[in-house]
């Protein structure tokens, strides 16, 4: 995606665009230190919105970030 830095906004040298028909948010992946709530996070997004929320994990066989299967049956709302 290009963007119009003209008029994206701009702050400590990075450009930011707002969410618009044109970009979308679809998912967010939360960190593995990540300590908000499932609650928190559910406030933040559009209640109208399809966004998937997934925690990473850390795979137990190989060296992989995979999601954390634990924390989507545990925050299920």
């Amino acid at each position: 995606m290009y963007v119009n830095l003209n008029t994206s906004q701009s702050e400590l040298s990075l450009n930011f665009v707002n969410f618009s028909e044109d970009l979308v948010l679809r998912e967010v992946i939360l960190g593995m230190n990540c300590q908000t709530s499932m609650v928190n996070i559910l406030k933040l997004i559009n209640s109208d919105s399809k966004v998937r929320v997934l925690k990473a994990g850390m795979a137990k066989r190989s060296f992989k970030i995979i999601e954390d299967r634990s924390f989507r049956h545990a925050t299920n709302l």
